[in-house]
């Protein structure tokens, strides 16, 4: 179930140069998503998001790290932005970080997964810690 791609970039991995670890980043990173699912908020974000925010793409995903020590499965620390997304004309950045003091933290909302054909929850990549996981809001 896990493409062979995976093995590949262990095998890189493993040999821990420069050249060797970008490669196992390069045959891993198309097999990872990032949403952010609005419905794992416990707060109302719809008075701070001038769009939908069911769930949403990442723009893009950053990898720079990889650790297949106790798997064929790496631990993953990336960062994922999101571009396009309008905060209502009234919510500053500072406006922002308050409402999420004041409510739920975003990042809750966001969700790294691995996506593999076939693969289910035995697969999540969030299985690991979350510290090497991050995300940005882009205006």
């Amino acid at each position: 179930m896990i493409p062979k791609e995976f093995f590949e970039a262990k095998k890189f991995w493993a040999k821990k140069t420069d050249r060797t670890l970008v490669k196992a980043v390069q045959l891993i990173r198309p097999y990872i998503r990032c949403y952010f699912y609005g419905s794992a908020c416990h707060a109302d974000i719809k008075k701070i998001f001038a769009q939908d925010m069911e769930r949403l793409e990442a723009s893009s995903i950053d990898v720079y790290g990889l650790d297949f020590s106790t798997t064929n499965l790496p631990a993953v620390k990336a960062c994922a932005t999101f571009n396009d997304v309008k905060l209502k004309k009234s919510i500053t950045q500072e406006g922002l970080q308050k409402w999420q003091d004041e409510n739920d933290a975003l990042d809750w909302c966001v969700s790294f997964e691995w996506d593999i054909e076939g693969a289910d929850d035995d697969y999540n990549i969030r299985c690991w810690s979350h510290s090497g996981l991050d995300f940005g809001l882009l205006e």
